[in-house]
């Protein structure tokens, strides 16, 4: 991508970085939202999957529901007007409005997408945010940094001195006394408005219903008191039924504040209708005109272009709370929405420049966001679908380029060659752990413990094919390019435990780079070239199962490969593939008889998901099963064992300063164990966790699992 967009996105980081406040807000949050969250939505088991399927359907049949919606609608006397870009929503919406006029508006998330405010006050109208969390947003004129709490980047004491300011009288800094007073000073306005603005939450197309979900009662002022209601609505907020939309509604009140419903949810099918003297007579219990607009905006291109899953986002913001990226950079990340879901959306509202500088490069494909998604979006997929558009258009930037086409494209070619001149750029740690680049070179600066090269690669340490007596099974080990050619021991040690315990093991020859790297960046070319290759060597082979040690290239095999490869004549096979593909916990664990015995180790453990194991292949109980199989290991778990420890592939070299703030928390949370040993289930977040070890100076030894049983199997 362009320089000036690296530039921009870079600025967009830092300012996140230095924004202290803010961040303090967001974690302050975060303890309460993320809690009541997860509590509540274990009471509604299976709410996640009938949201996701109310949506899928919508979106697939939007024409016929806007159709529907919009025929259903103009029947109870509302004004439907189908807005192709966001320009003409906002003339729409100009065109109903006087200038000078007074206009309450309540929280909308195609409000900010247009940028209606800015239009209106252009248009000499006086505009008033009626939520509370917008209201002080508008006044300290700042911009929302949470998509349901748009002020947490504003401390309480702030907040009296901006009320203090607009009322001309001291305000104290106590939560009731800011509610009652923003309550007071918002009921003149509400009153005296001439024109109320508001979002949705989810419309039925069988009745033509707007339905609005609050907790303040302000919506519901809004779209009642004023004599012109209207609504801001995408068309992908439009649902088939009423129950579908109580169902999106309760969606949002549950993942969004941790509640089972909003306090108020209003359904809106049209103006106010009253009988007086035998005749109708509008406005009689609510505005006399209601305009429903339905944008687009770059919608209808994202469901035939195959993004169609952005847009079952419910506004609920629950992806934020657990998002790395967000965590650190707060609203930087994203641009009018705000997270890894905004840079999708953007992309299709406003262009992939935009998209980029919102940080389509930052989403670390950890998965947080699916996890805790009531519509369990699959952001990670979609970023890559995004950065191959990306590619098709700009091509790889320098710096992928060099890593994925010269380095891990042609892996034993270019490891080969690092390896005879790695002392050039190296030099060796003083604990003997790694080595510290010599100069500061795309992200490998020289405070930053790197691994060298093993001597010589697995090929070279590990035969073949390693044969036991009684085999339990035949497998094929996988050991990917981080093993193959810098963490050797690692292949070592998978070969002994597996032999150990009677399973035979072949070592694939031909095999290439698994193509996870080239796929999570867009390079879906290389991606499925390199698919192609290793089908064909896998799948030649008679083996009962494909053993990977490393969480990427097990998700390759699994979930990548039938994302993006169909060709023949390995259309069939590559779903083979995927079925045949264990981790070597889950194998040694599931698929045979443990066999092996094991000496004692007087040590405290504690283990780290990887993300491509954890949230990629669910992988959870069985990596700790093995550890706590080894006699004397005590298992000591960290308050959050699953989360990113920022390396992400090449994340980390190129926003090395960011992955280091996402893996502090990391090293914070090991420090708290007293662990001895970090086992781990990724060669990736070895490196990077080693390197945060190292900095902080711990006595901790970060090994693979597999490492610790083979450890003890020579102890033995």
């Amino acid at each position: 991508m362009s320089l000036a967009n690296e530039e921009i996105l870079r600025e967009h980081i830092e300012d996140g970085f230095n924004d202290l406040e803010s961040r303090k807000g967001r974690l302050r949050a975060f303890g309460i939202i993320c809690n009541n969250e997860k509590a509540m939505a274990a009471k509604y088991p299976g709410l996640s999957d009938c949201i996701r399927k109310i949506k899928e359907h919508s979106l697939q049949n939007i024409d016929k529901l806007i159709e529907q919606a919009v025929k259903n609608f103009e029947a109870n006397g509302c004004k439907v007007f189908f807005a192709e870009t966001a320009e003409d929503a906002r003339n729409y919406v100009l065109s109903l409005v006087k200038p000078g006029s007074l206009v309450v508006k309540s929280k909308s998330n195609v409000s900010k997408e247009i940028g209606i405010v800015e239009a209106l006050e252009k248009h000499n109208c006086r505009v008033v945010e009626t939520d509370l969390g917008d209201r002080i947003v508008q006044l300290a004129k700042s911009k929302p940094s949470h998509t349901m709490a748009p002020s947490i980047h504003i401390p309480r004491e702030k907040v009296a001195e901006i009320f203090s300011k607009e009322l001309g009288r001291p305000v104290e800094p106590v939560i009731e006394t800011l509610v009652r007073t923003a309550r007071e000073a918002l009921r003149g306005d509400l009153l005296n408005a001439d024109v109320g603005i508001s979002g949705a939450n989810a419309i039925a197309a069988e009745t033509g219903t707007v339905f609005v979900e609050e907790n303040e009662g302000n919506i519901r002022a809004v779209t009642s008191l004023p004599r012109i209601h209207i609504v801001l609505a995408g068309i992908n907020k439009i649902v088939p039924t009423l129950e579908d939309a109580i169902a999106v509604c309760r969606g949002a009140a549950v993942w969004g504040v941790g509640q089972n419903i909003g306090t108020y949810v209003s359904a809106i099918s049209g103006p106010s209708k009253i009988f007086a003297n035998g005749r109708l007579v509008p406005g009689g219990h609510g505005p006399q005109e209601v305009h429903i607009i339905l944008l687009d905006n770059g919608r209808h291109r994202a469901i035939s272009e195959g993004f169609a899953e952005a847009f079952y986002c419910i506004n609920c913001g629950s992806c934020l709370n657990y998002c790395p990226i967000y965590r650190e950079i707060g609203d930087r990340y994203g641009y009018k929405y705000i997270g890894g879901i905004g840079v999708l959306q953007t992309a299709f509202m406003l262009g992939l420049d935009k998209a980029y500088q919102g940080g389509l490069p930052l989403c670390l494909n950890c998965r947080m966001c699916t996890k805790h998604c009531p519509n369990q979006i699959d952001t990670a997929s979609l970023m890559a679908k995004l950065r191959e558009k990306l590619v098709k258009q700009e091509g790889l930037n320098r710096g992928d380029k060099l890593i994925l086409h010269y380095g891990l494209k042609n892996a034993n070619t270019a490891m080969g060659l690092a390896r005879a001149f790695q002392g050039l750029a190296l030099k060796k740690a003083a604990d003997g752990e790694g080595a510290h680049p010599r100069f500061n070179v795309m992200g490998l600066e020289t405070r930053r413990l790197v691994p060298m090269l093993a001597g010589r690669p697995l090929n070279d340490e590990v035969p073949a094919e390693t044969k036991v007596a009684k085999p339990q099974a035949r497998v094929a080990f996988f050991p990917g390019c981080f093993i193959d050619h810098i963490y050797t021991g690692i292949g070592r040690a998978a070969v002994n435990v597996l032999a150990s315990n009677n399973v035979e093991v072949v070592l694939p020859q031909g095999r290439v780079c698994c193509g996870a790297p080239h796929y999570l960046k867009g390079d879906y070319r290389t991606a499925r070239a390199l698919a192609e290759q290793n089908l064909k060597i896998l799948m030649a082979l008679d083996v009962d199962a494909v053993v990977t040690a490393c969480a990427t290239c097990g998700s390759a095999f699994r979930d990548i490969y039938p994302q993006i490869y169909y060709a023949e004549p390995f259309s069939d096979k590559v779903f083979e593939l995927a079925r045949k593909t264990f981790d070597i916990a889950v194998f040694l664990t599931q698929n045979i008889e443990l066999k092996a015995g094991m000496a004692q180790l007087k040590e405290k453990v504690t283990y780290h998901d990887p993300c491509h194991l954890v949230r990629w292949q669910g992988v959870v109980e069985e990596p700790r099963r093995l550890i706590q199989a080894v006699p004397g290991v005590q298992l000591k778990e960290m308050a959050e064992p699953d989360l990113c420890c920022g390396a992400s592939g090449t994340f980390c070299y190129h926003y090395y300063d960011f992955s280091t703030r996402i893996n502090d928390r990391k090293i914070e949370q090991l420090k708290e164990t007293g662990a001895d040993i970090l086992a781990t289930g990724c060669p990736a977040c070895i490196m990077h966790l080693r390197d945060g070890v190292h900095r902080e100076g711990l006595n901790v030894k970060v090994l693979h699992t597999v490492e610790l049983l083979d450890r003890a199997l020579k102890d033995k």
